[in-house]
């Protein structure tokens, strides 16, 4: 199954009111995970899983700043 089809299906599952951030949480990890692959390709460098997770979590606290609002109701807790 592709991201794309795996995406697609599992947004249908969750409330429309939150579709919106959920997108937005898929964006966010594919191109944190997109930014990993260059980081280990290119730099010969690589986080550890933690590391990653807490790159994404601030890379979200980022994009809700810059008005990612929906984003916003998935990162309650985190």
């Amino acid at each position: 199954m592709s991201i794309v089809v795996w995406w697609m299906d599992t947004r249908l599952r969750v409330a429309a009111s939150r579709r919106g951030g959920f997108d937005s949480l898929v964006l966010l990890v594919s191109w944190e995970v997109w930014k990993e692959r260059n980081r280990r390709t290119f730099d010969g460098n690589c986080l550890s899983l933690s590391q990653l997770l807490q790159r994404i979590k601030d890379e979200g606290e980022e994009w809700i700043g810059a008005g990612f609002n929906k984003l916003a109701a998935l990162f309650v807790g985190i």
